[in-house]
């Protein structure tokens, strides 16, 4: 302030109900208060209000002279669209060294670089707002089956996103690093199928134990 007041100033954030910590001395003072929660998202509202030693009332500060304005947000982010695809031919299904690849859209500005994870192993993490890429080369001994991921991100605020895991549309991964077996017989159409001679059709007939690509 431009000259020694009267008492303490007082001041409110956030409306009269908010509790406020004055301190300082002429002509520096501070106003201070801990969200609750409670308030309204946006732009914060503040008041001060004090009087000179002579008792005229200044009209009551409701604006910031410089700098920015702070604005409160306790919105967590979240991904707009998730999903999550293989380079291998099909895309639904991966092996040993194909590489692993979650696209999401997040809705608002981030704090840092997301964190993810594919199977439990650290993804790389590529992009900037609002559309990032994880990738993960497969691996032997990775686990077989529908991958599991992970995705975590904070915004520009700090507020943490809640961890994504599944996808918003298309069909998950799965990590086949099990190579394919067949079950085998052979035979002749001579009388006795165990044995040929010219002009005897010999027949191999074998059994997979999986889809084929």
């Amino acid at each position: 302030v431009d000259e020694a007041l009267l008492g303490t100033p007082t001041g409110t954030i956030f409306g009269a109900g908010a509790t406020i910590a004055v301190d300082g001395a002429h002509p520096d003072y501070t106003a201070k208060y801990t969200l609750a929660g409670t308030e309204t998202e946006g732009t914060v509202p503040f008041t001060l209000d004090f009087t000179d030693a002579t008792g005229n009332v200044a009209v009551q500060v409701t604006a910031i002279t410089s700098g920015s304005n702070v604005t409160f947000d306790m919105t967590a982010p979240e991904t707009t669209a998730v999903t999550i695809a293989s380079d291998n031919a099909d895309t639904t299904k991966a092996k040993v060294n194909d590489i692993v690849t979650i696209s999401f859209t997040v809705d608002e500005a981030l704090l840092a670089t997301p964190t993810a994870t594919i199977d439990g192993n650290s993804a790389t993490v590529a992009g900037t707002h609002p559309n990032y890429t994880a990738a993960y080369t497969m691996q032997a001994l990775d686990t077989e089956g529908t991958l599991a991921f992970t995705v975590d991100f904070s915004d520009a605020t700090g507020n943490s996103a809640t961890q994504v895991t599944a996808v918003t549309s298309g069909s998950g991964v799965v990590f086949d690093e099990t190579k394919p077996t067949a079950t085998v017989t052979i035979a002749s159409n001579n009388t006795d199928p165990t044995q040929a001679k010219t002009g005897d059709e010999i027949t191999v007939s074998f059994t997979v134990d999986e889809a084929l690509l």
